[in-house]
């Protein structure tokens, strides 16, 4: 049935030797009762009744129960858990039950059956799962998932701690001194009507970059203050190219929650760290992701760390509740096939985006993680405090997903995005 977890239907029982396994590797197989043994000591494999599996061979590492090769009527639950989530039904293709913790989950099966949010009982032979399809999971609540499913947004308090915090920013600080700005130097204006690509913004997607704040400069050219305090952004393959951003970015935590969330081995895209800066942290205009990190369909997901509280005071997100919930305005794309040629938008939708007053504050505490849909209209204000306001921000899209070659953001071929399963699974 070609790579992945696959069942040999035609095998025999290779006897009681094989039941009491914990840790499955590339080319064991094994049969029989598995009820109550463990993948790598997570959860149980099968729960009651009891699964008889004539031969299950493993080519990549794996974590998750697993589905009977027998044929059996299993359900497949569109909106909620996207298109390639099956979930183990009643011998009779009833109810698969309110719990998910009653629901054996396998990524990866008969792509795009249903969509519209219905159970539709199907029946299968056997189960196939791309490597490491299912090796996270299970790190929301239903109700989270209905949250994020509802209002376009999620947020997770002390999803990561002060200590890892505090060590990103120090890395942040770290890049910021190594950087010496050239001659252009590249400004990242928050404006979206005025914005601007040089040439050293389209190479960031595979670089570690540094933008200075609109209003880092006087009349002169001259910075305004000190180097630290006039930086927007950092851009934007930290989490690929730093071994501190990387450690912070590839995570089981954050693997799981992308893919209960329905991201289909969720692919790290772009990372920004934001600093928000005291007095001069410019604004960033109500804006959808989709339109910067386009994909078909629309997939992109927006993971956001505060590292430092987030107030109204010193410019906190905001967002619109259920805003998702709409069509794309406009798409940002490369206008030409160099990184010389720039940019432009392409309008889709003239509808506007909502103004701030139609949008609710995100304030957070340090460790938040807000999660944001790729079609969710969001904001955040000046910073004209005295305090900075940190943030991280990671951006994934799904595998499986189509991303056009005129997206700003282009790697080489040398520099493949990675899956934050895959690399959470080989930590």
């Amino acid at each position: 049935m070609g790579d992945g977890l696959h069942f040999d239907t035609a095998a025999g029982p290779l006897g009681q030797r094989d039941r009491h396994v914990t840790r499955l590797r590339r080319g064991h197989h094994l049969s029989g009762d598995l009820g109550g043994e463990r993948l790598r000591e997570h959860r149980t494999v099968t729960e009651a009744p009891q699964v008889q599996l004539q031969t299950l061979a493993l080519d990549a590492p794996l974590i998750g129960r697993v589905l009977d090769d027998d044929v059996a009527d299993v359900g497949l639950l569109g909106d909620r858990a996207h298109r390639l989530q099956f979930v183990g039904g009643e011998p009779d293709g009833g109810d698969v039950g309110r719990g998910r913790e009653d629901l054996d989950v396998v990524d990866g099966v008969a792509h795009g059956v249903a969509e519209d949010g219905e159970l539709h009982p199907v029946r299968v032979r056997a189960a196939r799962v791309t490597p490491y399809a299912v090796a996270m999971g299970d790190s929301l609540t239903p109700t989270q998932i209905e949250q994020y499913g509802r209002d376009g947004f999620l947020v997770l308090p002390d999803f990561t701690t002060v200590d890892a915090c505090r060590e990103l920013r120090a890395a942040a600080a770290a890049i910021v001194d190594r950087f010496e700005p050239d001659e252009q130097r590249s400004v990242f204006t928050t404006d979206e009507q005025e914005r601007v690509s040089d040439a050293a913004f389209l190479r960031s997607g595979s670089q570690v970059h540094c933008f200075f704040e609109e209003e880092a400069f006087d009349e002169h050219g001259a910075l305004r203050q000190a180097k630290a305090l006039s930086i927007n952004k950092i851009g934007h393959a930290m989490h690929d190219l730093d071994p501190v951003f990387e450690s912070f970015s590839y995570t089981p935590a954050l693997a799981g929650v992308a893919t209960d969330l329905g991201l289909t081995d969720a692919l790290a895209l772009q990372s920004m760290y934001i600093f928000k800066q005291p007095h001069i942290g410019g604004e960033v205009g109500c804006h959808q992701d989709a339109t910067f990190l386009h994909t078909e369909p629309v997939t992109v997901t927006g993971f956001w760390f505060a590292l430092e509280d987030a107030t109204l005071q010193n410019g906190c997100l905001w967002a619109a509740p259920g805003g998702h919930r709409t069509s794309l305005r406009k798409v940002f794309q490369r206008a030409g096939a160099t990184d010389d040629d720039g940019t432009v938008f392409d309008l889709l939708d003239d509808a506007p985006l909502p103004s701030p007053n139609e949008l609710v504050p995100l304030e957070v505490q340090a460790g938040t993680l807000v999660v944001l849909h790729g079609l969710l209209p969001h904001w955040s204000d000046v910073n004209r405090s005295a305090t900075s306001r940190h943030a991280y921000s990671l951006h994934c899209i799904s595998g499986d997903a189509e991303y056009p070659a005129w997206n700003w953001l282009q790697r080489p071929a040398s520099m493949p995005l990675r899956s934050l399963q895959r690399m959470a699974v080989a930590a």
